[in-house]
Parts: structure tokens; sequence; C-alpha cells
């Protein structure tokens, strides 16, 4: 394999682990565009597969963890700022019309216009920890409980993931 890669690469090292990680655990799979990131995450329909976790008073709530997973799968999040066709903010949107996205990020121009998915408007870059935020305050409406009660631990891939709760910003 060695003889694939560049010269100065030395070494790679694989580890590879089955779908079926998540184990029943409440997961939801998104897309979104990082134009502010320094990766492939300016790309603006890419996605992730998440584990979320819902905690009310430091105590696990598999009920809310369901219902946000529920609302946040196939969802494509974007900001508010590269939406082309106006929407509410941080409200789940079924676009029934078509709804474009666009933005300039360091590796070019991109541009999208949906159809027949859900689409949520952050008020700012749809990165993990401002979803984490979103979720924690979307939770904490739904319980009719202040949102300090409630933490979100959302997962985007193996040791990647936010917290948004009690001593955490978002």
């Amino acid at each position: 394999m060695l003889e694939c890669v560049p010269a100065n690469v030395s070494d790679v090292r694989l580890s590879l682990q089955p779908e079926d990680g998540v184990n029943g655990r409440a997961n939801f799979r998104y897309t979104h565009g990082l134009k502010l990131h320094e990766g492939n995450c300016q790309r603006l329909i890419h996605g992730h597969r998440n584990i979320i976790e819902v905690f009310l008073d430091g105590q696990v709530n598999t009920s809310a963890e369901e219902r946000l997973a529920k609302l946040l799968h196939d969802i494509h999040f974007t900001h508010v700022d590269d939406l082309k066709t106006p929407l509410p903010l941080e409200q789940c949107f079924g676009s029934e019309q078509p709804v474009s996205i666009s933005y300039e990020s360091d590796q070019g121009h991109f541009h999208a216009t949906f159809t027949d998915r859900k689409i949520l408007a952050l008020c700012s870059e749809p990165t993990i920890e401002n979803i984490a935020g979103f979720a924690r305050r979307w939770v904490a409406q739904e319980l009719s409980v202040n949102e300090d009660r409630v933490t979100v631990r959302a997962y985007e891939g193996i040791h990647k993931g936010a917290r948004a709760g009690r001593g955490f910003t978002t």
C-alpha cells in the first residue's frame, strides 16, 4: 500500500468500525457546509452520522434523544446568511419549494438547490458545536424546562463532537 502514497508518508494505519456501532442509540444523519472551515468541510453538501445524547438534570433522557434524532435525521444545516431563499430561523423547514444555498470559501464557490429536503437555518456556521447548541435549545423548549437543566452531546464521528450544557458555550 505504501507504493500508492507520497514519499513523505512512512506509515498508514486504518481502524475500521462497523456501521452498527451505534448499537441502537439515538442517532441522526445530516449534511452541512462550513465556509469558514480550513478543510473539506467547506464543501456544501457533505455529511455525518451522529450519536446524540440528551441529559435532563444530569440524567439520560432517552425519549428526548429519540425525538431529537427524528427531527434532525436527514436534515441539511445552513447558515442563514447563505440562504438565497428566505427561511425561518431555527425551524425545521420541509422544502416543498426549491431552497437555494450558496457561498464562497477558500475552496471555491458552492451552490445547491434543495427540493424535498429538510433544511434548518442557524444564525451561525452549522458546526457540530452550533448544532448541539440548537439541539439544547430545542430540547429545553420541547420539555418546557429551563435550558440550564439540559445538556446535549452530539458526536460527529470517531473522536469528534460537541457538548452544549452547563459550563459549555456554543
